[in-house]
């Protein structure tokens, strides 16, 4: 299994590196390629389906158009993998609310491409911004989030809870210490925020 782009750390892969997996793994072995934040990328991996009956995409409604609480996803594979995975539904594995939103969302979905560009064009100039800040690792980022590393991690991360700001602190997670994943909100948003951090970087809180 492999997420690209990955997540937390949001670096992608290029074509060519998954096509060289594929290529090098035996066939009876399931190659799954999660590809949740593919809208922000765009450097997907279905043309090597033809070629690789052992591969799968998995995509998501989640990210790019905001319906996480739907839980509703998709596969694309060969026609033995689908008929496989399809024997091992419930009779209602997913509801007809989440389907139906789905499906509207879907055949709007060149709609979005404004706002996902928004969010490309502002993911990065925060990283541009963060990386302007004293003692601030900014990560690569090719998804709707931004992972940094900062010593003070902890105590940044509780204080931006203190006026109500929401990031993900990995505290001491292993190859993630002292790292936040900052998600991209509208411009007035990420502003706030990244007042709030350099504030207390500069030690004026």
């Amino acid at each position: 299994m492999l997420c690209n782009p990955n997540n937390p750390t949001g670096n992608g892969f290029s074509v060519s590196d998954i096509e060289y997996i594929a290529d090098n793994i035996h066939t009876n072995c399931a190659f799954l390629v999660d590809e949740a934040y593919i809208e922000f990328y765009g450097r997907t991996s279905v043309s090597l389906l033809k070629d690789h009956p052992n591969l799968i995409i998995a995509r998501t409604f989640s990210k790019a158009y905001g319906l996480a609480s739907a839980r509703v996803g998709y596969m694309l594979a060969s026609e033995a993998i689908v008929n496989m995975i399809d024997k091992s539904y419930m009779p209602y594995h997913m509801n007809v609310l989440s389907l139906a939103t789905a499906d509207i969302v879907y055949q709007m979905r060149h709609e979005y491409v404004p706002r996902i560009q928004m969010m490309i064009a502002e993911r990065k100039r925060m990283s541009t911004l963060l990386d302007k800040l004293a003692g601030f690792t900014v990560y690569p980022s090719e998804t709707n989030f931004v992972l940094v590393h900062y010593a003070k991690a902890k105590e940044l991360n509780q204080y931006l809870e203190s006026k109500g700001i929401g990031v993900r602190s990995f505290g001491d997670a292993p190859g993630l210490k002292d790292c936040l994943r900052i998600s991209m909100g509208l411009r007035e948003e990420n502003d706030r925020w990244y007042a709030e951090m350099k504030a207390f970087v500069e030690g004026r809180v």
